[in-house]
């Protein structure tokens, strides 16, 4: 979820229609410590890039 409201261009309302039990709160909150964990942990920022590119050749 993080990546696709971050780098993806997702609105947090789409990120939300797709995490049909969550509410936007939950999701909004979730997705800021996300990036906030992952500032502090070169593993999740990994994963996050690692993510991101192959999102990007499967979209692109």
């Amino acid at each position: 979820m993080a990546v696709a409201a971050r780098h993806l261009g997702w609105r947090l309302v789409e990120v939300v229609r797709e995490a049909r039990d969550w509410s936007c709160a939950a999701v909004a909150q979730g997705i800021r410590r996300f990036w906030g964990r992952a500032a502090e942990r070169p593993q999740w920022a990994q994963f996050a890039r690692r993510l991101r590119t192959t999102l990007s050749i499967v979209n692109g």
